[in-house]
C-alpha cells in the first residue's frame, strides 16, 4: 500500500499499519520511497540521445539502445535469454542515473552528448534530415 506522507492523515494510517505489523505474529516490512515515473521531457532527451548516438556511430535509434543498455549492463537473463531493461518502467531517478552513465559511456567512446541545457534546433534538424538512417 503507498502513503503519501504530506497528509497528516496517510502519516497515522502508516504508523497504526506499522503498530499492526509489528504485534503480528511475522513482524517484517519492506519499505522503498517510491519516485515520480519519468517526465515526458526526459523520454524526449533520451531519444535524442539515442539518436545523436546513433547517428555518430552508425546505428539505428533501436540499435543504439541496445548496445548501449548491453555496455552499461542494463540486462537481464531469464532462462537461457537475455532481455533488456526498459528505460520506460524506470523513475525520474533511475532515469537520470542511466542517462549519465550514458553520457559517461559516449564520452569515453569520443562524443559528447549534450546536457539537456545545451540541446539545440541544428541537433533536431540533424536527426530529421538523418531520419531514414535511425
Amino acid at each position: 500500500m503507498r502513503y503519501n506522507l504530506s497528509h497528516k492523515e496517510n502519516k497515522k494510517k502508516l504508523l497504526k499499519r506499522l503498530r499492526d505489523i509489528s504485534a503480528s505474529d511475522h513482524p517484517v516490512v519492506d519499505v522503498k520511497k517510491v519516485n515520480k515515473k519519468r517526465t515526458p521531457s526526459q523520454n524526449n532527451y533520451l531519444h535524442l540521445l539515442f539518436s545523436l548516438y546513433g547517428l555518430e556511430f552508425g546505428y539505428t535509434k533501436e540499435e543504439a539502445k541496445t548496445q548501449v543498455k548491453i555496455a552499461l549492463g542494463y540486462t537481464y537473463t531469464k532462462g537461457n535469454y537475455i532481455f533488456f531493461q526498459r528505460t520506460s518502467k524506470m523513475d525520474t531517478k533511475e532515469l537520470n542515473t542511466f542517462i549519465e552513465k550514458f553520457r559517461t559511456y559516449s564520452s569515453l567512446n569520443g562524443l559528447y552528448l549534450p546536457k539537456p541545457n545545451e540541446v539545440t534546433d541544428r541537433m533536431y534538424n540533424e536527426i530529421e534530415a538523418n531520419k531514414e538512417f535511425l
